[in-house]
């Protein structure tokens, strides 16, 4: 079972002490990091265990929702937790996803879709520093929600691009194979306020 709560270390300014601290997600989807004030290690792990009992207990379950309803919830916990363009960037990111796979259930998505996105950006003869920056957001997005319990585990959690190769030359396990696919002939016509769908960045 994924830990909600992680025990992390803080130094002190001059590197000689530290003291722990909690890591977590709040209930709103907001990093927390909460410093325990001492450095005695088995309170610090009966802290965290606390800590960790009393989220589960308002962790949502795993949800069932189409992708545009997901990511506007996404937006919509996110925003102000992160910077204007940020957010704009994310959504151009949903869009094209949206886009590439079709508004399909949040709980059907599956890394082949990451590797048909990765391969529908390259058609669209965007940059592969670019394509590298939506994986990126989209991982972002999916991590979140796990991290929230409204996902057993994200999807892209392995998918990564390198923006020095060609958007086709991402890394995958040995044993993948890599085929061009054509965008879904039901793609979705939904368009977050912030761009149009499967808009193309340089």
């Amino acid at each position: 079972m994924k830990e909600l709560v992680r025990l992390r270390m803080r130094p002190s300014r001059d590197r000689r002490s530290f003291r722990y601290m909690l890591d977590y997600m709040d209930a709103s989807g907001k990093r927390r990091q909460v410093s325990l004030g001492h450095a005695d290690k088995r309170q610090a792990e009966r802290q965290r265990h606390e800590k960790e009992l009393e989220l589960r207990v308002n962790v949502t379950d795993p949800v069932s929702m189409k992708l545009t309803d997901f990511f506007r919830d996404s937006l919509a916990r996110t925003k102000g937790q992160v910077r204007a363009t940020t957010l704009k960037e994310t959504a151009r990111s949903m869009n094209d996803f949206v886009a590439c796979v079709g508004d399909i259930d949040v709980q059907e998505v599956q890394y082949r879709h990451g590797e048909q996105f990765i391969q529908y950006c390259s058609g669209q003869d965007i940059s592969a520093a670019t394509v590298a920056k939506k994986v990126k957001h989209l991982k972002r997005v999916f991590q979140l929600a796990e991290d929230r319990g409204q996902l057993d585990r994200h999807p892209l959690h392995n998918r990564s691009c390198s923006p020095t190769k060609n958007a086709t030359d991402c890394a995958w396990p040995p044993d993948s194979t890599r085929r061009k696919v054509a965008p879904s002939n039901g793609s979705c016509s939904f368009v977050f306020v912030w761009g149009p769908a499967c808009g193309a960045e340089n």
